[in-house]
């Protein structure tokens, strides 16, 4: 099998797995403060989606459903809505101060569950993942034309099995 073909099918057949696991987690953290897909709202802010009409292209969601969960978010202080002086009628999104600690708290919070499992692989295995998912990325881009913003940390390898 052609390595380009094998490598797309283990991304289509194991990434939905992980997702379904990143769902169950966040939904146990949100539970009752938000719904996954406000969360993802506010992600997809956080990575430079700004306008309604794009969030509810990247979301899947229609506009009307959009702009009102956009609205619930903007009066939990967590999302704010900036009109631009050169053009009235287009609004900016972008996180609140509240809306960034939020996220990254659940974030972080994932973050450190996932690595307790990856902890249960081998380094030289763990090593060979960073690196393949740095390419993940770059696909990502590739694919979407959008540039996910990383804001983490660069991790020594080490530190996760310490």
């Amino acid at each position: 099998m052609n390595l380009s073909i094998q490598s797309s099918h283990l991304i289509l057949t194991h990434l939905p797995q992980i997702l379904h696991w990143a769902r169950t987690e966040l939904r146990n953290e949100i539970s009752g403060e938000l719904t996954l897909p406000q969360l993802r709202m506010m992600g997809l802010v956080q990575q430079g989606i700004s306008s309604a009409s794009e969030l509810s292209e990247w979301s899947g969601i229609t506009l009307p459903a959009t702009t009102r969960m956009v609205a619930h978010l903007v009066s939990k202080n967590l999302i704010q809505k900036k009109t631009l002086n050169t053009d009235r009628r287009k609004t900016l999104l972008s996180l609140t101060p509240i809306g960034h600690k939020k996220l990254n708290q659940i974030q972080k919070k994932l973050e450190l569950r996932l690595a307790t499992h990856m902890k249960k692989l081998a380094p030289s295995a763990v090593r060979k993942l960073s690196f393949g998912l740095e390419e993940l990325a770059s696909l990502t881009q590739l694919l979407t034309g959008y540039a996910v913003k990383n804001e983490t940390k660069e991790i020594e390898v080490t530190q996760l099995f310490e």
